[in-house]
């Protein structure tokens, strides 16, 4: 939580901006977008060009990205960023690939 809430601190003066229906950081949105990239080209075996995210959830009165979905290659997974993990992100998908076709 020290490290979420220090990324908000940090990033207080860049304006919100909206994604997918959520108001968020935009600092810190550009924080989890590379550790999620990171990941999911790896997990999925896709370049990073080729994925495509997608904001799912917020935590509650925090303009932090907390669900987010990927789909990419003809496959799609969600990550989720659990509380008081720092900036872990978890895939969070029942098989791991499921397809998008």
């Amino acid at each position: 939580m020290k490290n979420l809430l220090l990324a908000v601190v940090l990033a207080g003066c860049a304006p919100p901006f909206v994604r997918d229906g959520f108001e968020l950081d935009a600092h810190y949105w550009q924080v989890v977008e590379q550790a999620i990239l990171s990941r999911a080209t790896f997990e999925l075996s896709c370049d990073a060009s080729q994925l495509k995210l997608r904001v799912l959830g917020t935590f509650k009165g925090v303009a932090v990205a907390n669900l987010v979905g990927v789909e990419g290659c003809g496959k799609k997974v969600v990550y989720v960023r659990p509380p008081g993990r720092g900036t872990t992100w978890v895939m969070n998908s029942a098989s791991g690939m499921g397809d998008s076709r």
